[in-house]
């Protein structure tokens, strides 16, 4: 919450001075949190012996002159200011020395470590807390809110998942070292990401619990943007709850997280896939994500920037498949597949013209917000256009330029398809030569049950040993799936006798390796995508058929084994997952 607490005089001190704050009170404290970087604290002095320290020293460091260019007189009156001031020229400080902040530096206001820097008055008007949706405040300025909503998402569910956990963790290190050790009360706030990690879970419980207190609102400016409580925001969209926030004009954050944050503290192509794909599923506006294709490479950075005068470009991330086409050929199958369908001859030429060219993508993703008047999926729909003629003579084939997103449908498909590291992980599995019509046929009876039902492939996943067909482990007969519990009433008329497609409502309750079924359907990290669906992870699979236990089980589990080591050894050589195949055909038979 705000408190009125002066501002550092940071105009009558240059950057990097040595300075010593007087006053180890509040008010020194804030001082304190507000200048520590700008400018070298070389500690405080106080008059009370009970609060010296390593760094809290007494009036006598005041005389040793080469230690220090400045002393800031922190405490908030002004007369006790000027008197403290006539107290150190009678000890013997040099009055050059003596910084007294000015009467109307009270004018400033303070907010739990972030300042309003500079010397202009900020007025301050009141406003009354008003409720809102917690999405509402997802801005590619704070991305971090997105990190946060992931850890809660899976503390909300009882998991923990190592890449999520990490994530988070060297985020919070990169922004505060791991810890905030100067509040307005001088008490250490949390020290050690197993702190954060703890606080983040109380803050989940009491917001599923109790809802949003609306006498602590949330902080923003003017430009929408949250000053802190972003955890309690993450808590909120998770929990659905809406939240109170209160505004302050001419209150500015001094760094933001936006995407060359994250780009300059080194995060994987990993993190960056999860933070966008994050932004896609929170943001409340209009989204796109684009392809930039390798035979468009030379002119990947001329297109961006016209990309972006279209739109917001909230970040971009680099693929790269040159050691594995099988993979690539996959990816664009997937992704084609929205229009086309599966190995559609547009797409198998497409495929071979672009293995000419360089296996690599850029995949971007933009939020609207410049140029109104018509959306952006409209703006992208002529800019690409624009773009294709401006350079159709650097191309026989115009569309190996670049793909938009022109809809919310495709928008999702591709979110899943590409936003994704385990998904993108399972392409690299997939190495079948052709799969079975059968298998295909299997997969649009599947399809019209769902659209017969009224039930979204969102909402569903396919489970059991269909998943190994995918990966080219063994053929199956039937398909088995699952849904989220507010489709379960709308499929219970599927039959379970039916040898085609069985809707598994006694897995609906059930704990997959510590997961629940309702993540493994809504959470990335448990699920891949084939021919527009759902797939569940392979270890899923494994770990229901040791508990089933069952002679086909146990074969199951033999070919589930072999499939996993000899990807572990040939992982990524794509000369060498045919030989995988073939091996493991000769094994089933023998």
């Amino acid at each position: 919450m705000f408190q009125s607490y002066a501002l550092f005089p940071f105009a009558k001190i240059e950057k990097n001075m040595r300075v010593i704050i007087y006053g180890s009170g509040r008010a020194g404290l804030n001082f304190f949190s507000q200048a520590k970087d700008y400018c070298e604290i070389v500690g405080m002095v106080d008059k009370d012996s009970s609060k010296h320290n390593d760094f809290c020293f007494g009036l006598h460091k005041l005389l040793d002159f080469a230690s220090y260019d400045k002393v800031v007189i922190s405490p908030i009156s002004y007369p006790i200011r000027n008197r403290i001031k006539q107290d150190l020229l009678s000890f013997g400080v040099p009055e050059e020395r003596i910084i007294v902040p000015d009467e109307d530096n009270l004018k400033f206001w303070k907010l739990n470590g972030i300042s309003q820097l500079g010397n202009e008055t900020i007025v301050m008007k009141e406003n009354n807390p008003v409720k809102i949706q917690a999405r509402n405040l997802i801005s590619p300025n704070r991305l971090d809110i997105g990190i946060k909503y992931l850890l809660l998402r899976d503390i909300s569910h009882g998991i923990e998942n190592p890449e999520v956990v990490s994530l988070y963790a060297r985020h919070i290190l990169a922004w505060t070292g791991g810890k905030e050790n100067i509040s307005a009360s001088g008490n250490v706030i949390k020290d050690g990401i197993h702190e954060y990690l703890s606080l983040a879970k109380e803050i989940m419980d009491s917001i599923k619990t109790n809802g949003f207190f609306q006498n602590n609102p949330v902080p923003i400016n003017e430009e929408n943007l949250p000053l802190n409580g972003t955890h309690r925001i993450a808590a909120c969209i998770e929990a659905d709850t809406p939240l109170w926030v209160k505004r302050y004009p001419g209150l500015k954050l001094s760094k933001i997280k936006d995407w060359s944050w994250y780009c300059e503290n080194g995060f994987t192509t990993d993190d960056k896939l999860r933070i966008l794909r994050a932004f896609v599923d929170l943001y409340q506006g209009q989204c796109s994500i684009c392809v930039l294709w390798g035979p468009s490479f030379h002119l990947w950075e001329f297109m961006q920037s016209q990309l972006g005068k279209q739109g917001t470009i909230v970040g971009f991330v680099d693929l790269d498949f040159e050691t594995n086409y099988l993979a690539f050929e996959q990816l664009v199958n997937d992704i084609y597949f929205y229009r086309f369908g599966y190995t559609d001859a547009h797409i198998t030429a497409k495929i071979d013209l672009l293995k000419l060219a360089p296996l690599k993508i850029r995949v971007l993703v933009l939020a609207d917000g410049k140029n109104g008047g018509i959306t952006l999926y409209g703006k992208l729909r002529e800019l690409k256009n624009r773009i294709r003629d401006a350079t159709s003579a650097d191309f026989g084939e115009t569309a190996l330029q670049i793909h938009c997103t022109d809809n919310d449908e495709e928008l999702m498909h591709l979110k899943r398809v590409i936003l994704s590291p385990n998904n993108l992980k399972y392409l690299s599995y997939r190495f079948k030569p052709q799969y079975t019509k059968r298998f295909i046929e299997l997969l649009n009876k599947y399809k019209v049950l769902l659209r017969e039902h009224g039930v979204s492939t969102e909402n569903v996943c396919i489970v059991n040993s269909a998943v190994m067909e995918v990966l080219g482990i063994r053929e199956v007969k039937d398909i088995d799936f699952i849904s989220r519990l507010s489709d379960v009433s709308r499929l219970s008329d599927v039959s379970r006798a039916s040898d085609i497609v069985e809707f598994r409502d006694d897995l609906v309750d059930a704990i997959f390796e510590g997961v629940d079924s309702e993540s493994i359907v809504e959470n990335d990290n448990y699920y891949f995508i084939f021919y527009g669906l759902k797939f569940c992870n392979l270890e899923f699979v494994r770990a229901k058929k040791v508990e089933h236990n069952r002679e086909k089980d146990r074969c199951d589990i033999r070919l589930i084994d072999l499939f996993t080591e000899l990807h572990y050894v040939f992982n990524g050589k794509a000369a060498v997952q045919q030989g995988i195949y073939e091996e493991m055909k000769r094994r089933r038979l023998n």
